[in-house]
C-alpha cells in the first residue's frame, strides 16, 4: 500500500542535510554540551567508543556551520544505535534524540518561538504541555511595547475567522477547509491523559474512568511526545520543499467559550473564535493555560479540541515557517447535526487503535470505555442477542477480563494492581497483558465464568473474595492468630496492597501471576470439587496450609525468583500439592531446607530432592527400573544415564519422566513423581545395570548412583 503524502515527505526529510542544525545562543550551546556528554559517558559501558566521540565533539563549537553540526549528529546517532544492539535501530534513535533534544529537558518559556499577538510560547510538564501567555492591552506598563506601538496584545475585538464548507456522511455534517497553523495551536487544547495519570495511582484512576459513564470524557488521547514535535518542527525549518499536508481534525463542543459557527451561502460556514473570551489572567499577562501550585493540576482554556493532528499542529506552531502556514482541516461539532463528545472520542480510538498507533495499554482503555468493534482481544463492542455464542463469547471474555482489572484495582484488597498506563509503576504487580492472558480462559466454555449468563456481579465476587482469602493467609503469622512467629522481619507484612518499596517475594511480579493470578481458577474448581461455597471463609480455609510459608525469607528470592518461569511454575504446583495434602506443618518444617523434610509433601520448601524409593520389574520383553519421589519435590533431571552389561544394546534404553500435579482433569489426585528407565525385549539380571543422574529442584542438586536397587554412594544430606 502506498504510503500518505504526510508519511513519503516526512520520511524524506529524515534524509536530509539541510536541517535548522544550529544553536540560538551560547546557553544553547553549554547545554548540547552537558547534555550530549552526559548521554555519551552514560552508555560507555555498552560499548560507546568515548575516545572518537570526544575527537569528534571537541570539533564542535557555537560558530560550527549546519553541515558540521548535521555530520557530528548523524555520527553521534550511529554510535548511540551501536549500543544497543538491534534493541534499537538508527532510525529510532533518530527519533527519540532529534536536534535541539537538551532543550526539552525544562519547562518556561521556549525561546525564539513564534505566537501570536506579541504573545510567548511556553513548555509545562516536560513538555505535555504547549501554551501561551500574552501581553495585557489593559496594563501597557507591563508589555514590550504599549497598545499600539506594534505589539497591542489580544484585544477584545481580536477574532480568529475560518471560513469553511459543509460536507455530510451518513447525514453528519462536517467542515472541512484550510486554516493557519497559528491560530489552530492558539486556540486548540488537546484531549490527552492529564500528568496524573503517570502517578502511583494512575491505574486506579484510570479504572474508574473505564467504568464510569460520564467520566474521563475530556482525557482520551495518548500524551503528547515532546521529541516528536520537535522532529516535526525540525522538519518545518528545513527548507521551502517540506510540506505537512494531511488534515488535521478538530472539535468544536457546545461549551467552547467564544467560538460561533455563522450560516453562509453555498454549503458554507464561517467559524469564528473570540480569544479574549477564554484567556484569563495571570499576574500582569494572559495565558491560555493554567497550572494550580499546590496541586499541579493543569486547566487548559483553549476550546477547541485537537482530535488528530496533535504532534503536527504543535510541531508546525514552533517553526517560524510552519507557524505561518495554512493547513487542511476538518472540523467537527456538537449538536444535533454534527457529532457528540462519544462519538469524537470513538472516531479517534478507531483510527490509532486500528492502525496499532497506540500503546496496548491505552488501546485497550479507549477500546473498553468507548465500546470499540475491533478484532478478537479488541473486540470491546457491546455483546448482543444477534451475535452467535462464540461471537457473544468473545465479547464477555474482552470486556469482563478488564473490568476485573478495574474493579479490582479499585478494591482494597488488589488496589493499583493491575497496571493500565503504559510504563513502570512500582505499587502494580501485573501487567495488563499478562493478567488478561489468564483472565481470558476464565470465559472459555470450559472455564470458571463459562456460563454467559452468569451475572458479572457474581463472578467479581470470587475473585475478590480469593485475593481476600490471600491477604488473610499470607500475613496469618503477622497480623493474624499465628503472628510472631516468624523469624526474619517478623512484624512485617507479607503482602501489602498499594506498596511501592521492599517487595516480599510472594508481591514481585512474577510470583503474582504464577502463584495467585493463575491459581484463581485452580481454587475455584478445588472449592467446587470439595462441594464448598466461594466465599472469602472458603477460600481461606483452603490455603491454610501453606500459611506457614515465610516470604521474606532470604532463600526466597535465590530459589524462586531467578531462574524466571520455571521455579515461579513450580512454587505453583507444590502450592497446589501442599494444599490437596493437607498437612499441619510447623513453621520451621514447612521453611526447612533439610532434607527429611522433604520427604513429606507439603514441607520442606527450600530442601534439595528427597531420595527417591527404587522398585525393578524384568520379564523377557521388557525391563523397567523406576525411581519415584512421593514428596514430588524434584523439577528435572540432567544427565540421566544408565549402564547395562556387555551384551545388552544401550539404544533400546529410553528415560521417561512423568510429574503430574492435583487438578480437575485428574480429580485432583496426589501423585508421585517418577523417572522410569525402560529396556524393551531384554531381561536383565540383577548386578547387569547401574544407574546415575542428578536430581534438581529449586534449591538445588543432588546426584544419584544406584545398582541393582542399593545406593552406591548416597548424596550428603
Amino acid at each position: 500500500m502506498p504510503q500518505p503524502l504526510f508519511v513519503r515527505v516526512y520520511m524524506h526529510w529524515i534524509c536530509r542535510l539541510c536541517m535548522a542544525y544550529d544553536f540560538k545562543d551560547k546557553k544553547d550551546f553549554d547545554e548540547f554540551h552537558s547534555w550530549t556528554l552526559k548521554k555519551a559517558t552514560s552508555r560507555a559501558n555498552d560499548g560507546f567508543n568515548l575516545i572518537e566521540f570526544y575527537e569528534r565533539f571537541g570539533r564542535i563549537t557555537i560558530d560550527s556551520t549546519e553541515t558540521e553540526n548535521y555530520d557530528f549528529w548523524s555520527f553521534f546517532h550511529l554510535r548511540l544505535a551501536d549500543t544497543y544492539s538491534r534493541s534499537r535501530t538508527v532510525d529510532k534513535i533518530r527519533s527519540q534524540y532529534p536536534w535541539g533534544v537538551w532543550r526539552l529537558a525544562k519547562d518556561g518559556i521556549v525561546k525564539h518561538a513564534p505566537a501570536l499577538k506579541g504573545g510567548s510560547t511556553y513548555r509545562a510538564a516536560e513538555g505535555l504541555y504547549q501554551y501561551h501567555q500574552y501581553p495585557s492591552p489593559t496594563d501597557p506598563d507591563n508589555n514590550d511595547s504599549p497598545p499600539g506601538e506594534g505589539n497591542p496584545g489580544p484585544t477584545d475585538d481580536w477574532e480568529i475567522q475560518w471560513d469553511l464548507s459543509i460536507a455530510e456522511q451518513d447525514g453528519k455534517q462536517i467542515f472541512v477547509g484550510v486554516a493557519n497553523v497559528g491560530e489552530i495551536d492558539a486556540v486548540s487544547s488537546v484531549p490527552h491523559l492529564p500528568t496524573t495519570i503517570n502517578g502511583r495511582d494512575g491505574t486506579t484512576l484510570l479504572s474508574g474512568w473505564a467504568t464510569t459513564e460520564g467520566i474521563g470524557m475530556e482525557h482520551w488521547q495518548r500524551q503528547p511526545d515532546p521529541n516528536r514535535i520537535l522532529a516535526i518542527q525540525n522538519f518545518m525549518d528545513t527548507d521551502a520543499s517540506n510540506y505537512m499536508l494531511n488534515a488535521i481534525m478538530l472539535y468544536i463542543p457546545t461549551e467552547a467559550s467564544g467560538v460561533t459557527i455563522d450560516q453562509g451561502e453555498n454549503n458554507t460556514v464561517t467559524v469564528r473564535i473570540r480569544p479574549s473570551e477564554f484567556l484569563v489572567r495571570l499576574d500582569d499577562r494572559l495565558t491560555d493555560l493554567r497550572i494550580d501550585e499546590e496541586t499541579g493540576a493543569v486547566t487548559d482554556f483553549r476550546p477547541l479540541w485537537i482530535v488528530d493532528g496533535q504532534h503536527r499542529t504543535r510541531g508546525m506552531a514552533l517553526s517560524q515557517r510552519g507557524h505561518q502556514m495554512a493547513v487542511p482541516v476538518i472540523v467537527l461539532y456538537e449538536s444535533e447535526q454534527g457529532h457528540g463528545l462519544t462519538d469524537v472520542a470513538k472516531l479517534f480510538t478507531e483510527i490509532n487503535t486500528l492502525a496499532d498507533a497506540l500503546n496496548e495499554e491505552l488501546s485497550h482503555y479507549l477500546a473498553y470505555k468507548f465500546k470499540i468493534m475491533g478484532y478478537k482481544k479488541m473486540a470491546y463492542d457491546l455483546p448482543s442477542d444477534e451475535m452467535n455464542e462464540d461471537e457473544r463469547r468473545l465479547r464477555i471474555q474482552n470486556r469482563e477480563s478488564y473490568r476485573l482489572a478495574c474493579d479490582l484495582n479499585q478494591s482494597e484488597t488488589f488496589r493499583n494492581g493491575i497496571c493500565l498506563i503504559p510504563g513502570k509503576n512500582a505499587v502494580t504487580r501485573i501487567t495488563l497483558k499478562k493478567w488478561q492472558e489468564e483472565a481470558r480462559k476464565w470465559f472459555n466454555a470450559n472455564g470458571i465464568f463459562g456460563e454467559i449468563e452468569m451475572p458479572y456481579a457474581e463472578k467479581f465476587n470470587i475473585v475478590e473474595n480469593i485475593f481476600k482469602a490471600w491477604n488473610t493467609t499470607l500475613n496469618y503469622h503477622v497480623e493474624g492468630d499465628g503472628r510472631d512467629l516468624f523469624e526474619n522481619a517478623a512484624e512485617m507484612l507479607r503482602w501489602r496492597v498499594d506498596f511501592g518499596s521492599d517487595h516480599s517475594i510472594i508481591e514481585q511480579p512474577n510470583i503474582v501471576r504464577n502463584v495467585i493470578v493463575q491459581n484463581i481458577s485452580w481454587l475455584v474448581r478445588y472449592c467446587e470439587h470439595l462441594e464448598m461455597e466461594k466465599t472469602e471463609e472458603a477460600f481461606t480455609e483452603i490455603l491454610a496450609p501453606i500459611r506457614p510459608v515465610d516470604w521474606r525469607d532470604l532463600r526466597a528470592e535465590h530459589c524462586f525468583v531467578k531462574g524466571g518461569e520455571p521455579p515461579a511454575a513450580w512454587v505453583r504446583n507444590w502450592i497446589r500439592s501442599a494444599i490437596v495434602n493437607g498437612g499441619n506443618y510447623t513453621i520451621q518444617q514447612i521453611n526447612s531446607q533439610e532434607i527429611h523434610d522433604g520427604f513429606h509433601l507439603g514441607a520442606g520448601l527450600y530442601s534439595r530432592p528427597s531420595t527417591p524409593a527404587i522398585n525393578c520389574n524384568a520379564n523377557e520383553l521388557l525391563t523397567s527400573i523406576t525411581v519415584t519421589w512421593g514428596s514430588k519435590n524434584v523439577h528435572k533431571f540432567d544427565k540421566p544415564t544408565m549402564r547395562l552389561s556387555d551384551n545388552i544394546n544401550p539404544n533400546s534404553v529410553s528415560t521417561t519422566f512423568e510429574s503430574t500435579f492435583p487438578s480437575v482433569e485428574n480429580n485432583f489426585e496426589l501423585t508421585p513423581s517418577t523417572l522410569t528407565f525402560e529396556i524393551e525385549d531384554a531381561y536383565i539380571p540383577e548386578g547387569h545395570w547401574h544407574i546415575e543422574f542428578e536430581a534438581a529442584n529449586c534449591a538445588g542438586v543432588r546426584t544419584f548412583k544406584i545398582q541393582d536397587g542399593e545406593f552406591l554412594v548416597l548424596p550428603e544430606e
